[in-house]
């Protein structure tokens, strides 16, 4: 019989609404294989599993506006004095600031949903200037003007050769993933009016289904973009390191580094499980954006409709 040890490895952790996090368990199998009087060790990782992580759908008849979008003041004030009994510690920062994604007549991050999304494929892995730059380069294939407004269709973006968006600054993976997202919306299998009338899961069964997109990516897109109002993030850094410390949850700790002052600083955090998140988030339910929100707001997280300002 093969003798067993443990060493880590990774698998993925995906929940029903397809919120993917990486997670490290210890699991590698150790093999002895004897011949003659020679024993060999020989250690093997198995491959990733995926294992399915629960993200619990409460009972929306027992809470106020519990649709789609809080569309009027009243709305808004009810449900932030709704939270504000449940959560006494979210009370004192929704006393401070209002939460801006759901506030009523605030404008959203974008009303075109292609652009909004072909933006975060543009913006992927670079910093801010570095993104804004290309953003304006590739815009400029299209436009001959400087206009803010401007953006292809997803039809021109589909009809370009590959040769010509990467003039636009853009790397030949992300021209494909530009190209991928305008096809589906020039063929209508994704569309304003189907995000629109879609349920979260939904949204994300559609939009992860597009190379380049992620659940992050979907998740600020029905924060920003969409105005949902019980979205959790559960692989955003920010939002995990405020639900550690807004909770008290605590665990083996990651070391992480700040440099968003002059000096530096390294500490040591817990990071959350997306299980421990959905379970102490319930307090927020059918809100979790709202505590997310927050969350952004004790780590003092510059946030996606404010990069520009």
């Amino acid at each position: 019989m093969p003798a067993v040890r443990s060493s880590p490895r990774k698998r993925t952790i995906k929940t029903e609404v397809t919120t993917v996090a990486e997670v490290t368990t210890p699991i590698t199998q150790t093999f002895k294989v004897t011949k003659k009087t020679t024993t060999t060790t020989i250690t093997t990782k198995p491959k990733a599993k995926k294992v399915a992580v629960r993200d619990p759908t409460p009972d929306l008849s027992q809470f106020p506006h519990s649709h789609k979008h809080i569309s009027q003041q009243t709305q808004y004030d009810e449900v932030m004095d709704f939270l504000s009994k449940r959560d006494p510690k979210l009370a004192a920062l929704i006393a401070k600031t209002p939460c801006r994604p759901l506030v009523p007549g605030e404008a959203r991050s974008e009303n075109n949903y292609f652009k909004a999304l072909a933006r975060s494929i543009i913006y992927q892995q670079l910093s801010g200037k570095a993104a804004a730059s290309i953003y304006r380069k590739f815009v400029k294939l299209f436009f001959d003007n400087d206009d803010e407004e401007n953006f292809p269709t997803a039809q021109q973006v589909k009809d370009t050769p590959a040769a010509r968006l990467r003039e636009g600054g853009l790397s030949v993976r992300k021209g494909e993933y530009l190209v991928e997202l305008a096809s589906r919306f020039a063929d209508g299998s994704i569309s304003d009016a189907k995000l629109d009338g879609a349920t979260d899961a939904e949204i994300d069964e559609m939009l992860t289904s597009v190379r380049g997109i992620g659940q992050w990516t979907v998740d600020m897109f029905k924060i920003f973009t969409l105005k949902r109002p019980n979205v959790l993030p559960v692989g955003d850094l920010a939002v995990r390191k405020g639900m550690a410390m807004h909770f008290g949850i605590s665990g083996k700790t990651t070391t992480s580094k700040s440099s968003s002052s002059s000096n530096s600083k390294v500490s040591k955090i817990y990071l959350p499980t997306p299980e421990e998140m959905f379970q102490h988030a319930e307090v927020w339910q059918p809100y979790r954006t709202v505590g997310s929100f927050y969350m952004w707001r004790v780590q003092d997280t510059k946030l996606m409709d404010e990069e520009d300002e």
